[in-house]
């Protein structure tokens, strides 16, 4: 076994009402919180299995909660499967479609799901496939139980140039489904600056339509 963990603690210090976590309407000079902190667990049963569990403690609601709590098996064909809560579904993040550091956040998907989900790597690129239970994790959205799964094929045509096409659905027991289509790419003008994008359809009680456009020059 191996452990591991974080511990996370802020101290906001404010002058005024309503400053730095300070409350409105109170006199409180600084707040303490311990805002998050985990405990990690990993365990590698034999060179096909590992099993790895994560705890958050957080000061909110959720108080004590699974963050992670699932296997990895290395299958036939060169197939890697994920089974339990997982923290790992992120095409958005995979493409570059949105900086975490600043504050951004993906559109879609980029949260903990509890189900299974499917990687084959190719010579050109790779393909997954997920299925998850709607209602649990970040995957409920507040309309009830049911179905989410999705597919992902990306293609690495060289080094210069990539594109994906991108899938998922909601399959909802007791109310409307609703799925997401969309196609990404990357340019690489040279090692330093590369154009990214994405065209998104959402398939709901209308259709809707999103891109995104990104020029990546990095501080070389």
């Amino acid at each position: 076994w191996k452990l591991s963990g974080s511990f996370r603690m802020d101290w906001k210090f404010a002058d005024e009402e309503g400053v730095q976590y300070t409350p409105e309407g109170t006199d409180h000079d600084a707040v303490l919180r311990t805002p998050s902190n985990y405990l990690q667990f990993v365990k590698k049963i034999d060179d096909k299995v590992t099993y790895r569990a994560r705890f958050r403690f957080k000061d909110d609601e959720w108080g004590v909660q699974w963050k992670e709590n699932f296997i990895t098996v290395k299958l036939p064909y060169d197939i890697t499967g994920k089974f339990g809560m997982m923290s790992l579904i992120d095409w958005e993040g995979d493409s570059g479609l949105y900086q975490a550091d600043f504050g951004d956040d993906a559109w879609f998907l980029d949260g903990r799901y509890e189900g299974m989900w499917f990687k084959k790597d190719f010579s050109m690129g790779d393909f997954q496939v997920f299925m998850a239970e709607a209602g649990t994790g970040d995957a409920d959205w507040g309309y009830g139980d049911g179905l989410f799964y999705g597919a992902r094929a990306n293609f690495n045509v060289n080094e210069q140039f990539r594109f994906a096409l991108n899938y998922f659905n909601y399959d909802y027991d007791h109310s409307d489904d609703w799925s997401v289509y969309w196609a990404d790419f990357g340019f690489n003008f040279t090692e330093d600056v590369a154009l990214k994008g994405a065209y998104y359809f959402e398939d709901l009680e209308e259709t809707f339509n999103g891109w995104k456009a990104i020029l990546d020059i990095n501080e070389n």
